[in-house]
């Protein structure tokens, strides 16, 4: 299942870097472009509109940085989650040496 999120109120990209570091959220220059990326997404997005518009802003942003920012702004109530959908595709992983490769 893939989560849809929706940001609580509709705050700007400022806004949303002001109150995730006040509540704790460490927010340096990656995350601030994935918190541009949120709030100038549609009013309900999910981790692949989000993370193609972060990478649009910054083409080297991992995924990793997207899913854990997303993950803690919804542990600091500033994104909720409004739903889930079935996922695109199933996704594998393989441990090579000191990596794991996801595939999917």
């Amino acid at each position: 299942m893939k989560s849809r999120f929706a940001l609580v109120g509709r705050l700007s990209a400022q806004d949303l870097e002001q109150r995730s570091r006040f509540l704790g959220v460490c927010m340096g220059r990656t995350r601030i472009v994935v918190a541009r990326a949120i709030a100038e997404a549609p009013a309900v997005f999910d981790f692949d509109m989000v993370f193609a518009r972060a990478r649009a802003l910054e083409p080297r942003i991992a995924r990793g940085t997207v899913y854990l920012l997303l993950r803690r702004l919804r542990d600091a109530d500033l994104i909720r989650v409004v739903g889930e959908t079935a996922a695109s595709a199933r996704v594998s992983a393989e441990r090579v040496g000191d990596y794991l490769v996801l595939e999917g």
